[in-house]
């Protein structure tokens, strides 16, 4: 058993692409009938435990978040956060520089949430067709969470006075999300399943499909949450179109 594992995670480093490899959320490898070897992101770090300052800088990032949602950007001060989270002004200027490096921080944390949830999704196991509705309804579950809503509606009100805030949220959320989601498309391509001439372009038409109507809801109407049942239902017809397209087989469609 141990020279056959050798043997796959052999085969995989030498036909995987690179792209792949750095952004894989999960890799199922066939090793016979009924056997199968699971490789995932969370199987090849070893767990590291945090240090007394990340857990110090995660609470004032955590307390920043808080008082920010409360407060909105205007109305927040860095002797708010202090007196939330402990500490001084020293150490919130060492980690983050000032109110808007700690901003930043909170926007990088949303975004790191929404994506660690993806990072999670075992797909190279399934059928396109599946794996692309569970990466769908994981996405849009996670950008509808409350919070997740917050800081996107905080980041627009201030994006026009602070548009670095805006680049740093789709890098590190939109941007990001799209690229590894177009390493598995064109992953998909090599292996025949699908046929896109421009993997990157097919996933922001993905993106567009399956958030609809429901996430416009959920960011512009505060009261209103989508159910998983909602969700479901419109990444399925959204992914359908985007698999199958809209044409139809008579003459002149």
């Amino acid at each position: 058993m141990l020279v056959l594992m050798s043997t796959v995670c052999y085969v995989w480093y030498r036909t995987v692409p690179l792209s792949i490899k750095i952004s894989a959320l999960s890799y199922v490898i066939h090793a016979g009938e009924g056997d199968a070897i699971v490789m995932t992101n969370a199987a090849l770090k070893p767990e590291i435990k945090p240090s007394r300052g990340d857990l110090r800088r995660q609470a004032i990032v955590q307390a920043a978040s808080d008082v920010f949602l409360e407060s909105g950007f205007a109305g927040t001060t860095l002797d708010k956060i202090i007196e939330r989270s402990g500490g001084s002004r020293r150490t919130v200027y060492e980690h983050f520089g000032n109110k808007e490096g700690l901003f930043g921080a909170v926007v990088g944390q949303c975004c790191e949430s929404i994506l660690s949830d993806l990072e999670h999704v075992d797909i190279y196991g399934l059928s396109v067709r599946d794996a692309l509705i569970l990466i769908g309804t994981t996405l849009v579950q996670a950008i509808t969470l409350p919070q997740n809503l917050a800081v996107f509606r905080l980041v627009v009100s201030e994006v026009a006075r602070f548009p670095e805030l805006g680049e740093q949220f789709y890098q590190k959320g939109p941007q990001l999300g799209m690229s590894r989601l177009a390493d598995y498309l064109s992953y998909q391509v090599t292996q025949g399943h699908l046929k896109l001439d421009d993997p990157e372009l097919a996933a922001r038409h993905f993106s567009g499909l399956v958030k609809s109507e429901l996430y416009f809801k959920a960011v512009l109407l505060p009261n209103y949450t989508p159910t998983a049942e909602q969700i479901r239902h419109d990444v399925e017809i959204g992914i359908d179109l985007f698999l199958n397209g809209a044409r139809g087989k008579s003459p002149g469609a």
